[in-house]
């Protein structure tokens, strides 16, 4: 049996100095893939195998270093955004985890909250009773 060198399980991460021209360039593939930025640390592009590609973020809440949960995040689509915008708004996020916030958390409890249609279905459910049918009409 010869011991020869197999192939590596996983490839090696994917990184760029994130432009118009390697977005462009990014294939879909059978899985879905990330291209870090090599500017800006956590930034990058994420490609589905739909082909669709967007921004993200990837960092960890909390004061706990490596042991902190690790967060991403959807900046916006690459077909609406340009680079430096994606950038300058990674920036900012980083900002306000370096303040202490969770930006991951927060629109996740947003998520959660009551909408207009909520609201709407309450009030045709409890605070009806009182009314007339025309008025409800």
């Amino acid at each position: 049996m010869s011991r020869g060198k197999s192939a590596p399980m996983t490839t090696a991460p994917r990184t760029a100095k994130l432009s118009k021209k390697v977005i462009d360039d990014a294939k879909p593939e059978v899985k879905r893939f990330v291209i870090w930025d090599s500017v800006k640390k956590g930034f990058g592009i994420r490609v589905e195998t739909s082909g669709l590609k967007v921004f993200i973020l990837r960092y960890r809440a909390g004061k706990a270093g490596r042991l902190a949960p690790r967060r991403e995040i959807v900046l916006g689509r690459c077909d609406n955004w340009t680079v430096a915008k994606a950038r300058t708004e990674a920036g900012k996020v980083l900002n306000a985890v370096d303040g202490g916030k969770d930006p991951a958390l927060e629109r996740r409890g947003k998520r959660g909250e009551k909408t207009v249609a909520h609201l709407c279905d309450w009030y045709l459910e409890e605070g009806t009773e009182t009314k007339k049918p025309s008025t409800l009409a």
